[in-house]
């Protein structure tokens, strides 16, 4: 066996028997193993270890000044002297020279040096309110054999210390609400503009009123509000309702804020006003319809008279009256077979009566076919109107018979080439 100082693992020889000689045979063992173990010890390898960021987040106030927390860590070797640069990322949100100074340079360690170093990191403690801030540090070029490892990234947030001062503010013009109601009789009405987020300065806004009718259902179409600086009380527009006595439905006023000047034009700028009318409707009168109660009536020469219905429906308000007559569409003859076919008739207030026209008959010793008089409602009055029917036919029948006139026989006169009849009159 060589004893050589290489340091080695378990080698194994293997060993065989073959050939055998003067009539010998091998056995079933021909073949043996031999397992030889080293004796030398391995020499530590030198290591420089690995660098890294001992943590991913740090946090700093702004006026910290000087920190000294962010720190890079050497693990796993500190042979030999390494050294690692740290410089910010194009990701941060700080700002050079504005924030911070010192965030970037080069971490040395000495050999058998393993303690933790830090970064060179100054934070400006300025006036300007700011957002929280981040820096990012990266870790490059490590020399010395040692080598990145980990975290090789970190990230410092910085919270700011300072307060916002509030900047003056002229404030927004806007309705205090983007609906009213009024009655009619309200006459002064509450519809103001607000002032609202600030005062500074004097303001102002024109107003304007459209809708409804001026003049007839109210007043103060149009104007401006105007606030002193500093002043932040509602202004109340100058607008009157008129109570007349005309019965109408809700009327809406449109009313629109504009041209503000030193402030802002707020929200609501548009607002309505409902006017509720105070006024009751009168009655509607009906004086009613008025109209015969049938078409056709009939009677007897010797009837004397005949009573015909006129009536009065869908309402009885006031006085009312109706003429009648006669038309020339009837066959019968006033005064020589009937009297009274015109005149007029009344109702009073309240009265849905029926009344009667009266026709007299005329018995005359004429014999005469049937005969017709017919009559017509018209001009009504006191607001009524005519239905139907307003005609009515009366059928007169006669009561008179028929005289038969005797007839006297012809005398006849011949001639050789005529004959002749004379009718003489009894």
């Amino acid at each position: 066996m060589i004893d050589d100082t290489e340091v080695e693992t378990t080698e194994t020889l293997t060993l065989r028997l073959l050939n055998p000689a003067g009539g010998a045979n091998l056995g079933s063992q021909t073949q043996a193993t031999l397992s030889i173990t080293d004796n030398d010890v391995a020499v530590p390898v030198p290591s420089a270890g690995s660098l890294q960021f001992a943590q991913a987040a740090y946090t700093a106030n702004e006026p910290d000044g000087e920190f000294n927390s962010i720190t890079v860590t050497r693990t796993g070797g500190s042979d030999g002297e390494v050294t690692v640069q740290y410089l910010t990322t194009g990701e941060s949100t700080a700002t050079a020279g504005n924030d911070y100074t010192g965030a970037s340079g080069t971490l040395t360690w000495p050999a058998g040096d393993m303690s933790a170093k830090s970064l060179s990191l100054n934070l400006i403690d300025d006036s300007e309110v700011e957002a929280l801030e981040t820096v990012k540090f990266t870790l490059s070029n490590p020399t010395g054999g040692a080598s990145l490892a980990g975290q090789t990234q970190a990230t410092l947030s910085i919270t700011d210390n300072d307060v916002a001062v509030p900047v003056p503010a002229a404030g927004s013009l806007q309705f205090a609400q983007p609906a009213y109601t009024a009655g009619e009789g309200d006459f002064e009405l509450n519809i103001s503009v607000t002032r609202v987020g600030g005062s500074d300065g004097e303001a102002s806004v024109q107003y304007l009123v459209n809708g409804a009718t001026v003049g007839t259902d109210y007043t103060g179409e149009s104007g401006t509000v105007t606030w002193a600086a500093g002043d932040e009380t509602s202004k109340v527009l100058s607008l009157k309702l008129i109570d007349d006595s005309e019965v109408e439905a809700t009327e809406t006023l449109n009313l629109t804020l504009l041209n503000p000047t030193g402030a802002a034009l707020g929200n609501p700028a548009f607002a309505t006003l409902s006017i509720v009318d105070n006024d009751t409707a009168s009655p509607v009168l009906n004086a009613g319809v008025l109209q015969f109660a049938q078409a056709t009536y009939t009677a007897n020469e010797s009837d004397g008279e005949l009573n015909l219905t006129v009536i009065r429906t869908g309402g009885s308000d006031g006085e009312v009256t109706v003429q009648y007559n006669t038309t020339d569409s009837g066959t019968a003859l006033v005064d020589s077979d009937y009297t009274g076919g015109q005149g007029t008739l009344t109702w009073a207030a309240g009265d849905s009566a029926d009344k009667s026209l009266t026709l007299k008959l005329i018995d005359d010793n004429q014999a005469e076919a049937t005969e017709l008089v017919t009559l017509i409602l018209e001009t009504p009055t006191g607001g009524a109107s005519l239905g139907s029917p307003i005609h009515a036919t009366v059928t007169i029948a006669d009561n008179d018979e028929t005289v038969s006139t005797p007839v006297t026989p012809p005398v006849v006169t011949t001639s050789s080439d005529s004959v002749t009849l004379d009718f003489m009159p009894q």
